[in-house]
């Protein structure tokens, strides 16, 4: 679904929709989780997954995939705000 699909949704419920915005924020909290686990968390991480790499590989590039997703803008953190009206 896309923002305005959403927006749809909540009109017809009655909403009067006081805020729709993409935040921006997914593809940089995505990174900046990508260099935490590179950079500080690797071992927390692979203790958490009993130190499969293989495990860690795949998950590290699923997060990649949604980067570039989110890069792409075909994903995105969206941000609703709605009142129901009575």
């Amino acid at each position: 679904m896309d923002r305005d699909e959403y927006v749809g949704l909540l009109s017809a419920q009655g909403c009067e929709i006081l805020v729709s915005e993409d935040t921006g924020r997914f593809a940089p909290h995505v990174d900046l989780y990508l260099n935490m686990l590179n950079m500080q968390l690797t071992y927390d991480a692979l203790r958490i997954i009993g130190f499969d790499m293989d495990l860690m590989r795949a998950m590290g590039g699923e997060m990649s995939f949604l980067r570039d997703l989110a890069r792409a803008g075909k994903i995105a953190q969206g941000l609703f705000v709605a009142r129901k009206n009575q």
